[in-house]
């Protein structure tokens, strides 16, 4: 299958639990090089649609297409060559050194039992070293922190080097250096023409990030477009039920959001 520039898709999509969907007829479009954001209110089944959009789990109905072939239909070593997840938050595991948990990514570019080649121990040094965490490479899971961890899965999926990678709130651990550090590490996965789905709750930092958004609530796409077009007082007011200022912040030209008070109409 070729998938050089080839495009995640979703169509009409429905994943839930328990035969009770959490969402229903999603459309979305992963492109290369694109980092797109999954933003809406707790609850509203965004790490579901992330793992649907990995076929991680299952969809109901509809289908998750990569150059037209369904992700679905393919071995987890096809899958794995394709899209890399990670998911939020890393239990620690104690049998596992950071260094041969991040060589667990090279798991589709090796066969059972091989030992590891030179380009995997390169893909290897250069996930830690990309997300700053090579200085951990002899310590055990156990001992690092949440925010460690969490950097640590996120090498793991860039070790893996699939083309289109699937984070669910990786941000939320990090202090503000470790999360501008992922943001560049981000940026750079997207300028290595890989597509790029994160599931965030900062509505400043999304804007920022990403060059799509689409806001998933009661069910629906509530609405997808650029960080400008998505991140408005109005659609704010609907999907959050908060009034809502939006800037344009001089130093990035990203919207910035400044949240003022609950609606207490609010419809949710």
């Amino acid at each position: 299958m070729t998938t050089t520039a080839a495009h995640l898709e979703a169509e009409n999509l429905t994943a839930g639990h328990q035969s009770v969907a959490v969402f229903s007829g999603v459309d979305l479009n992963l492109a290369p090089g694109t980092i797109h954001g999954i933003i809406g209110p707790n609850g509203a089944g965004k790490s579901t649609l992330l793992s649907a959009l990995g076929a991680m789990h299952p969809a109901t109905s509809g289908a998750v297409r990569v150059a037209g072939h369904p992700l679905a239909a393919l071995n987890a070593r096809e899958k794995a060559h394709l899209r890399a997840h990670v998911p939020q938050g890393l239990d620690s595991e104690s049998e596992y050194t950071v260094e041969s948990f991040v060589a667990l990514g090279r798991y589709a570019h090796r066969t059972r039992f091989s030992p590891l080649t030179g380009s995997d121990r390169g893909a290897i040094a250069q996930a830690l070293d990309r997300t700053g965490v090579t200085h951990l490479a002899r310590r055990q899971l156990q001992s690092l922190s949440g925010g460690q961890r969490q950097l640590v899965a996120i090498a793991k999926a860039l070790a893996q080097e699939a083309s289109f990678l699937l984070l669910d709130e990786p941000l939320s651990a990090l202090d503000p250096r470790h999360q501008l550090e992922v943001l560049q590490v981000l940026r750079a996965c997207a300028a290595d023409s890989v597509g790029v789905a994160i599931v965030m709750h900062d509505l400043t930092l999304a804007g920022r990030l990403c060059h799509r958004l689409s806001v998933l609530a009661h069910g629906r796409i509530h609405a997808s477009g650029r960080p400008e077009e998505v991140l408005t007082p109005k659609i704010l007011a609907e999907v959050y039920g908060v009034e809502a200022v939006v800037n344009t912040d001089p130093h990035t030209g990203a919207p910035s959001v400044t949240l003022l008070a609950p609606l207490l109409t609010a419809a949710h």
